[in-house]
């Protein structure tokens, strides 16, 4: 069981290992677990499903992963870096170009009947002064060192994977990167990129 992180202020440095290259990451999130905690109350109140999401962290033991952009943990192309938007709703033409602000909310709640897992990504495209919030719920699965789970938006049924190797004695470290992939119309699994750095906050 992890420690309840009360305050997260985390200047960290991962090591990315490419086919080229160690590429080196740095976040800081500079939030408490109170303003993290806030910032998820906003997306409650905007989107009646993300409040359905959110009783989750009644539970002691949930814990969220957050990232948002620009910021200090970055650009929105490097926070959200993903090469497709379908799995919003978004047509192919919809790149990282057209968002001015994001926030990612990944929940794991590992007391919950089944693993749940849930996704809340509020995004303001460039131009526009609104926030819109996208959910997605399922079952998070640990293996001895890797994460994986298969998210639907309840509404229009649309599918996200997520896949992390941020793990450690089937739990989740305390910084996690994220693959992302999408499930194409017919079906298949497309790898689309990832959530390049999400910071965890323990209940």
């Amino acid at each position: 069981m992890k420690n309840p992180l009360l305050k997260i202020s985390l200047l960290v440095m991962i090591s990315v290992l490419t086919a080229c290259s160690n590429q080196w990451r740095e976040a800081d999130a500079g939030l408490s677990s109170e303003q993290v905690v806030k910032l998820l109350g906003e997306a409650g109140s905007a989107n009646g499903q993300s409040a359905a999401i959110i009783k989750s962290l009644d539970d002691s033991n949930a814990s969220v992963y957050f990232a948002e952009a620009p910021g200090n943990m970055g650009t929105v192309a490097s926070v959200i870096s993903l090469t497709y938007f379908n799995f919003l709703g978004k047509d192919d033409a919809f790149t990282y170009r057209n968002i001015s602000y994001v926030r990612i909310f990944l929940i794991d709640n590992p007391s919950s009947a089944n693993q749940s897992a849930s996704l809340i990504i509020g995004i303001k495209e460039s131009g526009s002064d609104t926030l819109s919030y996208y959910n997605f719920t399922g079952v998070g699965v640990f293996g001895s060192a890797d994460y994986v789970t298969i998210l639907k938006d309840p509404t229009s049924g649309r599918e996200i994977v997520l896949e992390s190797w941020d793990v450690e004695e089937e739990e989740f470290k305390n910084v996690i990167q994220v693959r992302v992939s999408d499930v194409t119309a017919q079906g298949d699994e497309r790898y689309i990129g990832k959530f390049s750095t999400l910071v965890g906050y323990g209940q």
